[in-house]
């Protein structure tokens, strides 16, 4: 083509977003991934649980901490795994328990073990603490994900042994 008659060049962001307005993500998304899935991409969560009494529906979930600490193992700065535990119907803490190593079906056992108990401990060694801990006692209902941990034969016993029911 002569000068006059050139085509311009479109940013990536221009193109991205003309080739947007044509393909309906929604469409590749229920290929991909199936409806369900690609519903929650367009619209979202439309409703939250809701607990209606402590301890009823209680949520377990792990993280890597945004801190090193010194692995007493190793005597090595590394990040450790947080698995929490947090009442839906107050939103407190239930409890927590913090490893270094990978997260298995112990360190969920430990976590349920810490929700279990009273955290009156907390009061003798951290004398400054202003207010009490009272969160704790055996949930009715523990949410989990779909992670392969989850799914072991030990988190199972466990919960059916406390008479725990588990959902995911």
């Amino acid at each position: 083509r002569n000068e006059e008659n050139k085509i311009k060049p479109v940013s990536s962001s221009t193109f991205y977003r003309r080739k947007n307005e044509i393909l309906d993500i929604h469409k590749v998304d229920i290929i991909q991934h199936g409806k369900v899935i690609a519903d929650l991409n367009m619209k979202g969560s439309k409703s939250t649980v809701k607990a209606n009494r402590p301890l009823e529906r209680v949520e377990l979930d792990w993280t890597p901490v945004d801190i090193l600490l010194v692995d007493p193992s190793t005597l090595k700065a590394r990040r450790p795994n947080l698995v929490y535990a947090i009442d839906k119907f107050s939103n407190h803490p239930l409890g927590f328990y913090v490893t270094f190593n990978d997260i298995d079906s112990d360190a969920v056992k430990q976590c349920l073990l810490h929700c279990l108990m009273p955290k009156t401990y907390i009061k003798d060694i951290y004398t400054e603490v202003e207010n009490e801990w009272v969160a704790f006692g055996k949930p009715e209902n523990l949410v989990l994900d779909n992670s392969k941990v989850n799914e072991s034969f030990d988190i199972d016993d466990a919960c059916f042994q406390l008479g725990i029911e588990k959902t995911f």
